[in-house]
């Protein structure tokens, strides 16, 4: 059986804040469309065996906010490795991942996962490949399928299934 990953851009976060980058919340649109996302996850059928969360507050609020959606407690692992980190780091982060993990969601930021996105998807020139490769925008999930384990993961190995942005959610 095909694995899945699902690349969940954080939410739109708030510049009003006077705090570190990494503490930034969540703007009142990131904290609509978090779970707009993941009831579109749901009812596709792309319900996650593990969560990898980057540890900064804009992520961690667009994860608790989509996580019910799924209608079931879903595993969440943590990670520091993916904030702010290249496409490189966060394919590294995804290799360690348990082969019984059959479908991942990684939430995390661009520009890592434009770039992640677009050096594991085959050039198929399909309509959600050329949206993926205009913008990521806040709260995208780019669904990309291959076979074999997670520790094989590499460029151009991927199928992009699916790329959904709010925006197209209504």
């Amino acid at each position: 059986m095909p694995k899945q990953l699902i690349l969940f851009r954080h939410a739109k976060s708030s510049w009003e804040h006077d705090v570190d980058d990494h503490d930034r919340p969540l703007a009142s649109r990131g904290i609509k469309t978090a779970p707009v996302m993941g009831a579109w996850l749901a009812a596709n059928g792309l319900v996650p065996d593990l969560a990898l969360v980057s540890t900064a507050r804009r992520a961690q609020q667009t994860w608790a906010l989509a996580e019910p959606e799924f209608g079931k407690p879903v595993k969440k692992q943590d990670s520091d490795a993916i904030y702010e980190a290249t496409a490189e780091n966060i394919l590294a982060v995804i290799r360690l991942v348990k082969k019984a993990v059959g479908t991942l969601i990684v939430v995390g930021h661009n520009p890592g996962f434009e770039q992640l996105a677009m050096l594991l998807m085959k050039d198929e020139g399909g309509e959600a490949d050329v949206r993926l490769r205009e913008k990521f925008p806040t709260a995208a999930v780019a669904v990309l399928s291959f076979g074999g384990s997670w520790d094989d993961l590499g460029p151009h190995s991927c199928a992009l299934e699916h790329f959904v942005t709010p925006k197209m959610l209504g």
